[in-house]
């Protein structure tokens, strides 16, 4: 769930800073160098930078810094109502497309480096389909060089 927390940031910040447009979004390149980044991330660097997406919610949104507890009576009974409405929806908002796709690329890469060991950028460059395997390098160096600068910027433990 850090990972999901840090995806969902990355590309919210990703957008609002014009480095990527929505319809960018789900390609692998951004899931990817999201993932790479992560995955370079000391403990410290991990909390910090989650810290980060902290502060920046509760000055964005008060409320959404403090969500109210999981296990309160109401919840637990209002969530059987509101289950039968998401269970007749097909329809996949923006936000939920965004989440598979990060833990797509997670349980990806928890695959393959069970299988062979940590897997090298080049070995995702690889499975890229692309008519112009330039544009998804430089849209994998945008994306990876924009996150370290703006995380670097904003917390004084990333690498």
């Amino acid at each position: 769930s850090r990972y999901l927390y840090f995806y969902k940031h990355a590309v919210d910040l990703l957008i609002e800073h014009g480095i990527v447009c929505t319809g960018e979004v789900p390609l692998p390149e951004v899931s990817t160098a999201i993932s790479h980044l992560w995955q370079e991330l000391s403990e410290e660097s991990r909390d910090s930078i989650l810290q980060y997406c902290s502060q920046r919610d509760f000055l964005m949104d008060p409320k959404a810094a403090c969500p109210e507890p999981a296990c309160t009576e109401g919840s637990v009974r209002d969530s059987g109502g509101n289950s039968e409405e998401a269970s007749g929806s097909s329809v996949s908002t923006p936000e939920e497309v965004m989440f598979e796709d990060a833990f797509d690329v997670a349980a990806g890469f928890l695959d393959r480096s069970k299988a062979q060991g940590m897997s090298s950028q080049s070995s995702a460059f690889a499975s890229c389909t692309s008519e112009n395997p330039e544009d998804h390098q430089r849209l994998y160096l945008q994306v990876t060089d924009f996150l370290k600068h703006l995380f670097f910027t904003n917390t004084q433990f990333c690498q």
